[in-house]
Parts: structure tokens; sequence; C-alpha cells
């Protein structure tokens, strides 16, 4: 990995769907690159307002490599 310097900038992107979110962080990330998805994983649902959505971080992010790779 490369040390930054305090000239290098930093781009951030905020991404509200989770889903869309992995799939993103995913597609950019080179092969010296670490993911970390934090706080979902031990969930079995999202909440979006007043209803709860079944969802799989382990399944979503395994979705998500398997595309990459079969690109």
């Amino acid at each position: 990995a490369k040390a930054l310097d305090s000239d290098d900038r930093k781009v951030f992107s905020i991404i509200i769907n989770r889903q869309h979110a992995i799939k993103k962080a995913i597609q950019i990330a080179k092969d010296e690159d670490v993911i970390v998805l934090t706080g979902k994983s031990h969930e079995q649902s999202l909440s979006r307002g007043k209803k709860e959505y079944p969802w799989d971080e382990k399944k979503a992010a395994l979705r998500a490599l398997k595309k990459k790779q079969s690109l």
C-alpha cells in the first residue's frame, strides 16, 4: 500500500443503497485493496422507513464478486 502525502486528495462517495454500495466498492477495488463491510452482516433484514426487507450481506458481497470475476 502507498502512504498518502498530505497533498493527496481523497474522494468519497455516499451510496444509500447498501447493495449498490457493496457492488461499487467491489467494482472499483484493485487487487491490493481491502474492502471492509461493517454493521449489517449479522442482521437478516434492512429497514427502509416502516418496511423490513430480507438481507444477507455475505450473499450480496459474493454476488458482486462473482459478477466482477466474470468480466
